[in-house]
């Protein structure tokens, strides 16, 4: 494969990783820094149109069957699509539109969601945190999303490309050498760990030492409930599976004034984060038929509208991850032309031929008594096309059910999840 000369490199980008962070086995790559500058977006951009897109999506990509733990960030695999789909063109581009909903102006409208979203660059490592004191407010959450491209040293990347990266998703550019696989992995965990506080310290399992670039996405949160259970509740209850089984999971018990809301077959509340409330997580239970992905329809998480009441409580403590390997979930849903390397038009990023050889998806979730603290991060491999009130309302999650951790004022779903077994984890 022809590697040209490629001088116009250093003319990106906005610095999203800084030097003040915890040391790691393998050093964290230096981005490089240029000229294009974050841009600010239209007053204009068609920010609700694309949160309703990414909703929908997270709904498609969510299993059936409530067999076992699923949890996913519908908005940082779309922020993923909507980075390549800035390089795409023909029916690649349609088929990522179609499948993440996404409008015209795509990326000035994930330019104005993220100055929403984001609270922080970094999030900071877990020994720089304090623990919150006994009778303290909530502190604020904490939001970062990350981005970055890893180019392979001297591969031809299209500069207007990178400008759209750069100025639109503030992504900068980390050239690294892809032949030296083993190195070039280890340094885009490294920069995974960093961004999700270590919740997830590796990406790829591996890497053809063919790849040409490498298009990546992380979303952290961490936020501290407004009211904290009290841990001296939390005791071990029945959970009942969908397979009709029991397990005894450590559950959370209080009495509690909460968002409630219910309608045909479900109920639900809203956990606020932070005094503010700007975060919240929602829980939503089957009452009847209605399976938990059901309830994370796009219908449902509309029409739920959540008034102040008294709760009698019962919510499992959960700590599990999930990976999905993301092109035959991609491809299920339509976007099928980009993972093919005769029909993949990238067009707008190279001047080769390239296509999507490999995508990848990990993410986690941690529900306790102080809060939750949740991580994902999506990557994409491109390789060369060519050939290389009154009486409190029970609300006990005693089987399986679904939630979401969404930004109120947009919302914006940066986590979807279901549990299908709270004492069990997956790798």
């Amino acid at each position: 494969m022809r590697r040209t000369a490629w001088a116009a490199l250093t003319a990106i980008g906005v610095a999203l990783i800084t030097s003040g962070c915890a040391a790691a086995a393998t050093p964290v790559p230096k981005q490089q820094t240029g000229n294009a500058a974050r841009q600010d977006p239209p007053v204009d951009a068609p920010v609700a149109q694309l949160v309703a897109g990414i909703s929908t999506f997270g709904y498609n990509l969510a299993p059936d069957v409530a067999t076992q733990n699923w949890v996913a960030s519908p908005a940082s695999i779309a922020l993923v699509m909507a980075m390549l789909r800035a390089g795409a063109a023909g029916s690649t581009a349609t088929e990522i539109d179609t499948a993440f909903g996404f409008p015209a102006g795509v990326d000035g409208a994930f330019n104005a969601l993220s100055r929403q979203i984001v609270t922080v660059a970094v999030p900071a490592s877990p020994s720089a945190e304090s623990t919150r004191a006994p009778g303290s407010p909530a502190r604020p959450s904490v939001v970062s999303i990350g981005g970055a491209i890893f180019t392979e040293q001297g591969y031809p990347i299209n500069q207007s490309y990178l400008d759209t990266l750069a100025r639109q998703y503030g992504v900068g550019i980390y050239p690294l050498q892809f032949q030296q696989s083993t190195a070039a992995k280890a340094a885009i965990d490294a920069w995974a760990k960093q961004q999700t506080a270590g919740r997830i310290d590796h990406v790829f399992d591996q890497l053809d030492p063919d790849t040409a670039a490498v298009v990546a996405n992380t979303v952290y949160f961490k936020g501290e409930w407004r009211t904290p259970f009290k841990a001296t509740n939390t005791s071990d209850q029945p959970f009942h599976r969908s397979d009709g089984s029991t397990v005894m999971a450590s559950t959370m018990a209080d009495s509690l004034s909460v968002g409630y809301a219910t309608g045909q077959g479900w109920q639900a509340i809203e956990l606020p984060y932070g005094e503010d409330g700007a975060y919240v997580m929602r829980v939503f239970l089957p009452t009847g038929d209605l399976s938990p992905r059901d309830l994370l329809a796009p219908a449902i998480q509309a029409s739920a509208t959540f008034t102040t009441q008294e709760v009698d409580l019962q919510l499992p403590k959960c700590n599990f991850a999930a990976d999905l390997p993301l092109v035959a979930d991609l491809k299920r849903l339509g976007v099928v032309s980009i993972f093919d390397r005769n029909t993949a038009d990238l067009s707008g990023i190279s001047t080769e031929r390239l296509y999507v050889a490999q995508a990848m998806h990990r993410a986690t979730i941690n529900v306790d008594e102080y809060g939750s603290e949740a991580a994902a991060v999506t990557a994409a491999a491109i390789a060369p096309a060519m050939a290389r009130g009154g009486e409190p309302v029970p609300f006990h999650a005693d089987h399986p059910f679904a939630f979401a951790i969404v930004h109120k004022a947009t919302g914006a779903p940066l986590f979807y999840g279901i549990v299908a077994d709270p004492t069990a984890t997956q790798p």
